[in-house]
């Protein structure tokens, strides 16, 4: 394929159009490469793991905005070759988790978007993005299920370090939403907080 010029900025999720606008891709096998390709990057590539997602949502019917879509992709891949997972040595023992939701952001079916990514001495080390399974009535509710996900994410590495007798391990969990802060009944965070 060609890329005429390297994307600088990462391609935000696409809009779905209605299904008559759409025209279908003759031979989709193309496409359907593409976005495998894209999902093995996305191992090592966190920050293309939810639009990656979306790309692979359309892999049974993709459309010409799909294709380009997933070339958006690849083009930000492009001008980005050096961005990656990069372990630094770190002295605390900090296992730090990010949650957030977007919520009903599929306008098909209304289900909502959760994300997360737990950060071991400041080191990603596990990132997931996927749509909830149901749908959820309030944004309230989408952010409660995006926390309880990210939550279970760090019990196994918890145990882990318990069994080698790092009982030291400092867990901090970090909402995007002050509102979620007094809803879910954490301590308030100083506003210079990061949103994940």
């Amino acid at each position: 394929m060609e890329w005429q010029t390297a994307a600088l900025s990462r391609l935000h999720l696409w809009q779905k159009f209605l299904q008559q606008n759409l025209i279908l891709l003759w031979h989709p096998h193309s496409y359907r490469c593409l976005v495998r390709a894209l999902q093995y990057l996305a191992f090592t590539r966190p920050d293309i793991t939810s639009v990656v997602n979306q790309a692979s949502q359309t892999m049974h019917n993709p459309s010409d905005i799909d294709m380009t879509a997933a070339k958006r992709i690849m083009r930000y891949l492009a001008g980005t070759p050096s961005l990656g997972i990069c372990l630094q040595p770190a002295s605390s023992l900090t296992l730090t988790v990010y949650s957030d939701s977007d919520w009903a952001r599929c306008q098909v079916t209304r289900r909502s978007t959760i994300g997360f990514f737990v950060m071991l001495r400041g080191n990603i080390v596990s990132w997931s993005s996927k749509k909830q399974p149901t749908v959820s009535r309030s944004s309230t509710e989408a952010e409660y299920r995006a926390l309880a996900t990210a939550a279970a994410e760090p019990i196994q590495p918890t145990i882990l370090f318990c069994t080698q007798g790092l009982n030291t391990l400092l867990l901090i969990i970090i909402l995007k939403e002050k509102s979620q802060v007094s809803c879910f009944g954490f301590l308030s965070l100083p506003s210079k907080t990061g949103s994940a």
